[in-house]
């Protein structure tokens, strides 16, 4: 301003025949002042202050997941932050990267809602086709045009027994969902795993569903204790378990193995299974997610999602490594014990 203002009474007035001495100069160099002090101030609001308009307009939208308008005025198309915003460089870059962060959380909202929806027409089709069975057999027993032998009357009960208890299956996921997402009640106690363990897999090996058992187990030459709230820990363990089975060919065999590291019990569950690809890893723990492998086994999509809750409630972490075709590997971990152990009597 003090340049401009300076060139025009030393050089643009003199050579326009403007002088000291014409009349009305101080006038002219009065005006000369307020024009300079009026544009570079129009400058200045427009260099400084612009900026600060697109950035409130940005927040103001930012509400819609939308900060595209200062993306698109603050860079150019080179993908380089204009001159005139880089003194806000800090707050433009947050703004951008808390817009690309809202846009990507409302584009996992869209897909959870899909999945949702889809899980819950899976989850109608599963209770409606154990009751469609259960009605059919009940109308046969009551059919009195008929006289069934001992023999039909307890298949057909086994059959509604069998379908009863997917239900109860179902409707039991359902139930701990619910209590996970609100507050889970955990009734903590001292266990000693390698005993607790074997309590898992003994019955689930004498299964007369598998021809030959399934499960071994590598016992830690140690005992483990860990106060966790055995009931839900064991129904955790169990949902893993009976994954590796169900989502795998019949002859699958699942190793357990059970070692420590300082402070940490490592539950390691093991199958020579058919492996799963890097969209079902990402997504194995995630509610509503019945995974890509559904030719085997089609699940309630919740029972991985339950046992990472209840092992998380109990202080715990679950992670999974597999490959296809080789296999899979679920680590848990939970904290040992540092109380004193309750002596056995003998």
């Amino acid at each position: 301003m003090g340049l401009t203002s300076m060139l025009t009474m030393e050089v643009l007035l003199p050579s326009t025949g403007v002088t000291e001495q014409s009349p009305f100069y101080d006038v002219l160099v009065l005006l000369t002042f307020l024009i300079n002090v009026v544009g570079w101030s129009i400058l200045f609001s427009w260099y400084f202050g612009s900026p600060l308009s697109v950035m409130a307009n940005g927040v103001m939208n930012l509400h819609k997941g939308d900060g595209s308008e200062v993306i698109k005025k603050a860079y150019s198309r080179s993908g380089r932050l204009k001159t005139r915003f880089r003194l806000y460089k800090e707050v433009i870059v947050s703004i951008k990267q808390l817009s690309e962060d809202l846009e990507k959380l409302a584009k996992e909202r869209i897909k959870l809602e899909k999945e949702k929806k889809e899980w819950m027409a899976g989850i109608s089709h599963d209770l409606k086709t154990p009751l469609t069975y259960m009605k059919g057999y009940s109308a046969l027993l009551l059919n009195e045009g008929y006289e069934w032998s001992n023999e039909e009357t307890r298949s057909f009960l086994e059959e509604i027994e069998k379908k009863s208890n997917h239900m109860e299956g179902l409707i039991n996921d359902l139930s701990i969902t619910f209590q996970v997402e609100e507050t889970l009640p955990t009734n903590k106690e001292l266990v000693e795993m390698n005993g607790f363990m074997n309590g898992i897999l003994s019955p689930l090996n004498a299964d007369p569903r598998f021809q030959t058992p399934p499960f071994s187990i590598d016992d830690s030459s140690s005992e483990i204790w860990v106060r966790m709230d055995k009931r839900w820990i064991e129904r955790a363990v169990h949902n893993l378990l009976m994954n590796a089975i169900n989502h795998n060919p019949p002859d699958t065999f699942v190793h357990v193995q059970l070692r420590t590291e300082p402070n940490i019990c490592i539950l390691l569950i093991t199958d020579n299974g058919v492996g799963m690809d890097e969209e079902t890893v990402k997504n194995l723990f995630r509610r509503y997610y019945r995974g890509t492998n559904t030719e085997i086994y089609s699940g309630t999509g919740l029972g991985m999602a339950i046992a990472r809750d209840l092992i998380v409630a109990n202080g715990g972490t679950v992670s999974v490594e597999s490959q296809i075709n080789i296999g899979t590997t679920i680590k848990v971990q939970l904290p040992c014990s540092s109380e004193p152990h309750p002596v056995e009597d003998s």
